[in-house]
């Protein structure tokens, strides 16, 4: 696996599902003024485990605010609002935080077809394993010379086969 250098942030990141979660998330918390022991207390349920310490959250917010590019795919977006009763804020507010997201910092949207990632060499068995969302956020960093950043261990996997940066939410400030 290639891991970036924490001093020197990426200039484009690609975000998983449960990632762009986590930054709404703590958007949300923002909006609200959370104190950071909510906030803290809010992402760890939205993750579904406290398994990493609390500035993490802070490290991945400000790796966020200091990328030139953020990319999402199409399929991560459609999952992130499907699955956005795991954020415990009112319905309006992760709506105004998600969309807030999407226009400061800014997001892109990019698409990622099925088929062009599945002919792509080396792409089936990712496909199979991993699913149209995840396959399609690792052809994207790949395509779009970026550093993924993902909750996700076997995604991280395949992003190290296919020689993608990607780095997981434990590396994240830990070497500073």
């Amino acid at each position: 696996m290639i891991i970036p250098d924490p001093l020197r942030p990426p200039l484009c990141l690609v975000i998983d599902t449960n990632v762009l979660l986590l930054l709404i998330g703590y958007q949300c918390s923002q909006l609200e003024n959370t104190g950071p022991l909510e906030r803290t207390r809010v992402l760890n349920k939205i993750r579904g485990r406290d398994d990493i310490s609390p500035d993490r959250f802070d490290d991945l917010w400000q790796l966020f605010q200091s990328a030139k590019r953020r990319i999402v795919t199409e399929h991560v977006i459609a999952e992130t609002y499907g699955l956005r009763e795991r954020l415990p804020h009112r319905k309006d507010l992760v709506w105004r935080g998600a969309i807030k997201l999407l226009t400061d910092p800014g997001i892109e949207e990019l698409s990622c077809r099925v088929k062009e990632v599945d002919e792509k060499t080396g792409y089936g068995k990712i496909l199979t394993e991993l699913g149209p969302a995840d396959a399609g956020l690792l052809y994207t960093a790949e395509r779009e010379k970026a550093t993924l950043i993902t909750d996700d261990g076997q995604l991280v996997h395949w992003a190290g086969v296919r020689s993608v940066p990607a780095v997981s939410l434990h590396q994240i400030g830990g070497r500073r």
